[in-house]
């Protein structure tokens, strides 16, 4: 299943970020920053930095910098490291999944992986970023992946992943037992995205059974969005 940028935009004309309530100041003022890249703006070093960077979050974390403020990392909750460590080759151990994943920008190419997330974190508000795919994947074409598995998940059965999972466009994957991919799950750009701004075409912030918001709308751009995603909500 060799895939091509110009076929998942013709199926997924706009991709879904995630980020925490209260990120979109930073984002615009930043970028949409992996955790890596965040922890390279906020000067994290050492045993700090690796308890963040190559360790799963049990919990919400908070990043601080007496320039740049105050940014939240989501938990990584999803992640069961005993059964991580099942799903990886032995040549890979569970810090070594957490580091391929903390240099990733997330984008949903799909609304209802989007609902599933804000169905998880409903107790909580949540910023929203709708993006059209294709400016964003030319303005990005050298950094940009694609996942065919949930790459955070690991509860139940998780599929089995490696340093190849994360896919560039044109290329075969290589997956265990030589299974296809079925579908795009996740869309990633390495490191950061310093341009998110120019590309983002509304943000919502949605979540805990209150109305939605929109935030940023910088072309007429349908608020009809922001109730889909708030209606779109299991509460």
């Amino acid at each position: 299943m060799a895939i091509t940028q110009a076929e998942l935009v013709s199926a997924h004309p706009l991709l879904y970020h995630m980020s925490a309530q209260g990120s979109w100041p930073s984002i615009m003022k930043h970028g949409l920053l992996s955790t890596t890249a965040l922890l390279d703006l906020f000067e994290y070093k050492g045993e700090q930095r690796e308890k963040i960077e190559g360790c799963r979050r049990a919990e919400w974390m908070n990043l601080r910098h007496i320039s740049h403020g105050e940014v939240k990392i989501r938990d990584q909750k999803p992640l069961s490291e005993t059964a991580l460590r099942n799903a990886l080759p032995s040549t890979m151990k569970p810090e070594d999944w957490y580091r391929i994943l903390n240099e990733m920008v997330f984008f949903f190419p799909y609304k209802q992986r989007l609902k599933i997330m804000l169905k998880a974190y409903n107790n909580c508000r949540n910023t929203v970023l709708v993006v059209p795919a294709k400016s964003l994947l030319e303005a990005h074409r050298q950094n940009v992946y694609w996942s065919p598995i949930n790459s955070g998940y690991s509860l139940q059965r998780p599929a089995y992943r490696d340093r190849n999972t994360f896919i560039r466009f044109r290329r075969e994957p290589k997956l265990k037992h030589g299974k296809k991919p079925k579908k795009i799950v996740e869309i990633t750009i390495k490191h950061q995205v310093l341009d998110i701004e120019k590309h983002v075409k509304c943000v919502v912030e949605v979540g805990k059974s209150e109305p939605p918001k929109t935030i940023y709308l910088p072309t007429k751009f349908s608020d009809k969005l922001a109730v889909e995603l708030h209606n779109s909500q299991i509460e």
